[in-house]
């Protein structure tokens, strides 16, 4: 019975230890993901002045978990479903025509995230619309 608990024990913690070393937490030096998910729509500004360590280190996020995409810079302003199980995560960087004082003239930045049919970015774009 002893030997039985040994067992478990060890296997609990092998699966702990590989539960916790695969989940990383993604960041990028001079944006802040607490400040990003603050401008909603783009709205305040506070993007704009991220795009370029954004896309300067834009490697970090390549390759990122679906999850990791959502936890660094938070639920996607607009999501657009493509083909294949293939989907788009849309985030606005200059302000939409959706914010409060927003131009319909406007033309909108948005950095837009390719999220591949398993579920890892695979392409980021910057678009203008």
């Amino acid at each position: 019975m002893k030997l039985y608990f040994k067992n478990a024990n060890c296997f609990f913690l092998m699966a702990l230890i590989l539960i916790t070393s695969c989940s990383s937490k993604r960041s990028i030096q001079g944006v802040s993901s607490s400040d990003w998910k603050k401008d909603p729509l783009g709205c305040s500004g506070i993007r704009i002045k991220m795009l370029p360590q954004i896309l300067e280190n834009k490697d970090q996020l390549l390759k990122a978990s679906e999850k990791e995409v959502i936890a660094f810079l938070g639920k996607p302003d607009n999501l657009e479903l493509y083909s294949k199980s293939q989907k788009f995560y849309i985030y606005y960087i200059s302000p939409s025509q959706k914010c409060p004082s927003g131009d319909p003239n406007n033309t909108e930045t948005i950095l837009k995230i390719r999220i591949n049919s398993l579920g890892y970015a695979n392409e980021i774009t910057v678009e203008k619309q």
